[in-house]
């Protein structure tokens, strides 16, 4: 059996048990006549190779029922069609009879009950298209089942479809395409009922002909794998139909079969022996399939020769020529005089080689013939004739709605013109509100912007307010911090009067540095950024007051203080310079341990006075490095002896530093100490 055959052998096997199966599930609520299904499956089980016994049993049978209905009619019509198109190979006559039962199914377009067997007529209208080698009407034919397809349609139907799709791309050499619509149909199986014998059927079915496309693809690995998944679907599900064992077997020979196919291409020639072997062994049998059984022993005898195993080769030759005898199969015949001549090639014998392939020649070429042979006119002009019967039962039932349509037409004009003008007085309307809508929404959106504009402003207003608490809190707590601390040495009363003449100076000091930091913080929180009254300053003052201001601090946690410095002026502001001198120096205290030196010192440098302050406290951990002078909420960390931070000197500072042309950096170790550096251009 060649791969073409054998697909259309599982396809239309699978097909027409779908048609029985599927009418008998629902047959009591379609069918006209219950009994009649019943007496075909009867016809089904006679002599198939018998034309003339098989389409009289037909007729004697659909002419004793009474008032026979749609489906009966449309029954007897596909029978006859599958007898052509499967049997007799006669694509012509299967096209014709496929044309009657789109006429009859014509005539019951609108009739929803009869859309399961609409759907097989458009599919057997394309399945006798692709007969003829007509691919492109095929498919149009194919695709105009979409159309019908419904979400309650049986998902074995929906397989079938995507199945054609598959056999027209086979049938034109588009194997790969093939694979693709074939694989398509597994989803619809998997969704419907395994224990009807037609899903079996055709999943396991469907499995198979995945494998034949891949062997004509050259694609033998993957063909394995199918195939082997079709003989695993059916071992699976086989137990679910004890009473087709029969058909079973058949389909296991089948893939067996096919298997051999893909052994002999990749001449694993004992693999295949013993596969065809199997695919005899059931197929052997009158009751079975023995032209099957008999194609498969071509295929054996081409192994034998291979393995020049010519007498071996020889017996089985000769038992499919006996087969042949039985049953005269063209294709079984081809086979033989081929292997025929290839064996007594072998055998140097010429002369009997050559004369068993020119007999093969002729076979191919008749098969061939008879192929592309016309119907005869007696056949044409019957059905014909059948085609026009149909046709002038639909014009005459055309006719009849078509008068019943012109009164529902002309009072549908008449409250049609009179929805019209009701639909032209209301969108007017409509049009009218629509414009007074879309002002007031346009206000309405001009407010909420407004609005929107407000509410930001205000909360941009909070968060500056919140920034000049901080700022305010930061800076003035150096000041006060040592304010606090003298008034604590004043009341102890350990000082001499020149001691506490001194600090009463510096407390003043400091609470006049406090009010003329608060007051330019008042003046300016938004314009910190900006220098108004730049003046020659002596950082060394300025660090010098910045120390006495700390000592207080310092002598708490015992710390000590080293000062090199040496008179050097920058341009700026005082007052800026101080905070961010003081910001350090307040830090270099809270972080370091009590007993830890600070170091305060100045150098020149390239025109640069830079100053720097070196501490041996916690250092600042690694990860928060990047963050000191951009995320001080990130890096807030509480002084040795739990002094508060509020996190926000440092960005301060940096700012200060650059609006007098400075840099500001540092380098630390956690654990270690840390070292600030800021420069500044000298005067």
């Amino acid at each position: 059996m060649s791969v073409i055959q054998k697909i259309n052998y599982v396809f239309w096997l699978t097909s027409g048990l779908q048609l029985f199966l599927s009418c008998n599930q629902g047959r009591h609520a379609r069918m006209n006549h219950e009994g009649f299904l019943d007496s075909f499956s009867q016809t089904a089980d006679l002599n198939f190779y018998d034309s003339n016994r098989y389409q009289t049993r037909i007729d004697s049978v659909f002419y004793s029922l009474k008032n026979p209905g749609v489906k009966d009619n449309w029954t007897r019509l596909q029978k006859k069609y599958a007898y052509h198109r499967n049997r007799a190979k006669n694509g012509s006559s299967a096209m014709l009879y496929a044309d009657s039962m789109l006429l009859l199914m014509e005539q019951h377009q609108d009739d929803k009950l009869y859309n399961d067997i609409r759907i097989k007529t458009l599919l057997f209208k394309g399945d006798a298209n692709l007969m003829l080698n007509n691919y492109l009407n095929a498919f149009n034919w194919y695709h105009k089942v979409r159309e019908l397809l419904l979400p309650e349609t049986d998902p074995v139907i929906y397989s079938e479809y995507v199945n054609r799709l598959a056999l027209a791309n086979f049938h034109q050499g588009e194997y790969r395409e093939a694979v693709k619509y074939f694989s398509m149909a597994i989803p619809y199986l998997k969704k419907a009922d395994n224990k009807r014998l037609n899903v079996f059927a055709n999943f396991q079915g469907t499995l198979d002909n995945i494998g034949i496309s891949y062997v004509k693809a050259g694609m033998y690995d993957s063909a394995a794998i199918y195939f082997q998944q079709a003989l695993k679907y059916i071992v699976d599900h086989a137990p679910a139909f004890p009473e087709e064992k029969k058909f079973v077997s058949i389909c296991k020979a089948v893939v067996y079969g096919n298997l051999a196919d893909v052994a002999i291409a990749k001449e694993k020639w004992n693999n295949a022996e013993t596969l065809l072997q199997e695919s005899i062994r059931i197929n052997d049998n009158p009751d079975n399939a023995p032209v099957d059984a008999a194609l498969s022993r071509i295929k054996l005898v081409k192994v034998y020769l291979n393995r020049n195993q010519l007498d071996r080769a020889e017996q089985v030759l000769k038992e499919a020529e006996e087969v042949n005898r039985l049953f005269a199969h063209e294709e079984l015949l081809k086979g033989i005089l081929q292997m025929r001549s290839r064996l007594a090639s072998l055998r140097n014998d010429p002369v009997t080689a050559f004369e068993y392939l020119s007999r093969y020649d002729q076979v191919r070429d008749s098969v061939a013939a008879l192929k592309v042979k016309a119907t005869s006119p007696y056949v044409q002009q019957l059905l014909d004739n059948n085609k026009m019967d149909y046709r002038m039962k639909a014009l005459q039932k055309e006719n009849k709605l078509k008068s019943g349509f012109l009164w529902v037409t002309a009072a549908a004009t008449i409250l049609t013109l009179g929805i019209i003008v009701l639909v032209m007085f209301y969108f007017s309307r409509s049009k009218r509100n629509l414009a007074e809508l879309t002002r007031l929404h346009r206000a309405l959106s001009l407010k909420n912007e407004a609005m929107q504009q407000s509410l930001s402003e205000l909360e941009q207003s909070r968060r500056d307010n919140k920034k000049l608490l901080h700022v305010v809190a930061h800076d003035l707590r150096g000041p006060v911090n040592s304010i606090i601390a003298m008034a604590d040495l004043l009341k102890s009363g350990l000082l001499s009067a020149e001691e506490q003449a001194d600090l009463l100076t510096e407390i003043k000091q400091s609470g006049e540095k406090s009010k003329v930091l608060i007051k330019e913080l008042l003046e300016d929180i938004h314009d910190s950024t900006v220098l108004k009254n730049v003046a020659p300053v002596n950082m060394e003052d300025v660090l010098k007051y910045c120390v006495e201001l700390y000592d207080h601090s310092m002598r708490q946690k015992k710390q000590t203080i080293v000062l090199e410095t040496f008179p050097a002026v920058v341009q700026g502001e005082k007052e800026k310079l101080w905070r961010v001198f003081s910001n350090l120096l307040s830090n270099a205290v809270k972080f370091s341990k009590e007993g830890d030196e600070i170091k305060v010192t100045m150098k020149r440098e390239n025109g640069q006075v830079v100053i720097a302050f070196h501490d041996h406290g916690i250092g600042i951990p690694e990860k928060d490095q990047d963050k000191v002078f951009t995320s001080p909420d990130m890096v807030r960390q509480n002084g040795t002896s739990g002094e508060a931070s509020f996190g926000l000197g440092l960005t301060i500072s940096r700012q200060i530093v650059e609006i007098h042309h400075g840099k500001m950096w540092f380098v630390s170790k956690e654990g270690k100490g840390t070292s600030f550096y800021v420069s500044f251009p000298a005067a």
